[in-house]
């Protein structure tokens, strides 16, 4: 009831990835290059892996779906690429990768998830299924996967049944190899698709590096030597070079350099903001109408508001927007999350054209602050050294000797713990990596966990910012 009172469909600070369709495509901002550089890489040469990098929470999984719906519909997007010529399946359902998988756990999750995905092709467009893929779609959608000691199963449901088996040589549509690759064909031979995108998933999870190398290691000669099968890797930063360091053979599947996504800039954030207002906002005249009579109680309940404002606000205004993506250190589904969560709390403190005041805005940003830092243990242990860092701003490892440390890559150890923890961010600036002070330091500095200063150091930038 919240975001209809306030005049939208829905939360307009959703922190989901934007969908694979028109709204969650348009939505996407600032990233018109990398668009046009993933669809040139993807699909100048026959290499087939692509690497996205970016930091949590950047918008690197809603930029591969925007990637996907463009190069399955075109139309309608103006780019620079002359490679907009071919229609490709997106990857609705990812391959979400463990530390265990293995050529055969590997080959379950992928025809499952091509399975899923030209299946819901059909659902969307509402075309006809061929026998050819119907066959596939109404055994393999069936699937679960189960793990046990003894490595991945899978159960098969059908017509009140249950059958379960590790073996597939006695049936080819059972061999989950041989029915991805048979499936591919028949949606190449009997659909207007050119090939397929597959979206690996939760890379980011593993807790060695060196395992996800070796998995894609295993099944490179057996999955990546397809022309009509797009693989994307999603990833921090710098995924790419440690594939290439630790397989010479592996790296040469990737398709162009690594696309790193960067920080969108304030205005661009805003813009987006922006467009998510305008996409969301009610249309239906019944849901109008009770916005209207809302809008109506709330001007009543505001001693001297005696006219009704009916327009549409966004619940925030652009300078708590700022100061709300500059706490986050950029981060946009951290940005996302702060902002619903203020506007939900809030509620009470909303003027009577439905916007928060900023000043209730800051004060629930302390409390948030407050929240997120609870959960921090040891705080004592390293409240001096990340006070350094926070007073600094940056700092790199050739600065070893200010905090105490005898060489440098002692303190690059340390630096990379921190970061590790989420305390600090990293990022190159010629050549030389720099870390600074992570949105959770900024929320120790807000709540004084961190060294005296600090706190005035925080408290004035915010300030600041809702005078501006």
């Amino acid at each position: 009831m919240i975001w209809e009172n306030l005049g939208y469909k829905r939360n307009i600070y959703f922190i989901e990835p934007l969908s694979i369709d028109d709204l969650g495509t348009s939505l996407l901002c600032g990233r018109d290059n990398e668009i046009s550089q993933f669809i040139d890489d993807c699909f100048s040469d026959n290499k087939c892996l692509k690497v996205i990098g970016g930091d949590v929470g950047i918008g690197k999984t809603s930029f591969v779906n925007a990637c996907q719906f463009i190069c399955y519909k075109p139309k309608g997007f103006k780019l620079a690429s002359s490679y907009l010529n071919k229609k490709i399946l997106p990857s609705y359902k990812k391959v979400e990768l463990s530390d265990r998988d293995d050529i055969n756990s590997f080959s379950l999750k992928s025809v499952i998830s091509l399975t899923t995905n030209i299946n819901t092709h059909f659902m969307n467009t509402g075309e006809k299924i061929p026998h050819s893929i119907k066959d596939y779609i109404d055994y393999w959608t069936k699937v679960r996967l189960k793990t046990s000691s003894g490595g991945l199963g899978v159960q098969v449901a059908s017509f009140g049944m249950s059958y379960t088996s590790n073996t597939y040589e006695s049936q080819e549509m059972r061999d989950p190899l041989t029915a991805f690759y048979q499936l591919l064909n028949n949606i190449l031979d009997e659909t207007d698709l050119s090939g397929v995108f597959m979206l690996l998933d939760n890379i980011d999870t593993f807790k060695r590096e060196i395992n996800l190398v070796r998995i894609l290691d295993e099944i490179r000669d057996s999955f990546f030597t397809s022309d009509n099968i797009y693989w994307i890797l999603v990833g921090q930063k710098g995924l790419g070079q440690l594939i290439s360091s630790q397989s010479r053979r592996l790296g040469g599947y990737l398709t162009g350099q690594e696309i790193t996504l960067q920080k969108l800039q304030p205005k661009v954030f805003l813009y987006a903001i922006e467009k998510r207002e305008k996409s969301l906002r009610l249309s239906n005249e019944s849901d109008l109408k009770t916005f209207r009579e809302n809008r109506k109680k709330i001007a009543k309940s505001k001693k001297g508001k005696l006219d009704v404002d009916y327009t549409i606000y966004p619940p925030l205004d652009d300078t708590t927007h700022t100061m709300i993506y500059e706490f986050t250190h950029f981060e946009l589904r951290e940005t996302f999350k702060i902002c619903s969560d203020t506007t939900i709390r809030a509620q009470e403190y909303v003027k009577a054209n439905g916007q928060l005041l900023s000043e209730h805005a800051f004060n629930y940003l302390i409390e948030y602050s407050d929240k997120m830092t609870s959960t921090i243990y040891d705080i004592n242990h390293y409240k001096g050294f990340l006070s350094k860092i926070y007073r600094k701003r940056e700092v790199s490892n050739s600065e070893y000797k200010k905090y105490g440390y005898k060489t440098a890559s002692g303190f690059e150890s340390v630096l990379r713990k921190f970061a590790h923890k989420g305390l600090l961010l990293s990022r190159t600036k010629d050549k030389i990596k720099l870390y600074e002070a992570s949105w959770i330091v900024e929320a120790m500095a807000l709540c004084n966990l961190l060294d005296e200063g600090c706190n005035q150091l925080a408290y004035a930038k915010y300030s600041d910012l809702l005078t501006n």
